[in-house]
């Protein structure tokens, strides 16, 4: 029922229009998470990150990346959620990585 949607929206991108715009939206947040990565590494922003400055464009990436872990998050919880077992989920270590 729909355990089973879940499972397939979350795993398999190929069984439908939800899993397919799901995997395209776990992209292009991963793809966002990159650039806006990129950017804060830029020396204008970094200045202003040492002086305890933000302006717009360090508050645009401020909003960004907290949307992309929003993102990140409730991935990981319809993942957890729909996963048969629960302890082997946790114990498998890229998601013992998402939850560091």
């Amino acid at each position: 029922g729909y355990m089973r949607k879940l499972r397939d929206m979350v795993e398999n991108p190929h069984s439908g229009l939800p899993g397919k715009i799901f995997a395209c939206l776990s992209v292009i947040f991963v793809a966002i998470t990159a650039v806006t990565l990129c950017i804060s590494t830029m020396p204008d922003i970094r200045e202003e990150e040492e002086r305890g400055e933000c302006s717009q464009r360090c508050y645009n990436i401020f909003v960004l990346e907290t949307v992309c872990v929003a993102w990140f998050s409730l991935e990981f919880v319809l993942r957890f959620i729909q996963t048969q077992s629960k302890c082997v989920f946790l114990r498998t270590p890229l998601n013992i990585i998402d939850v560091m």
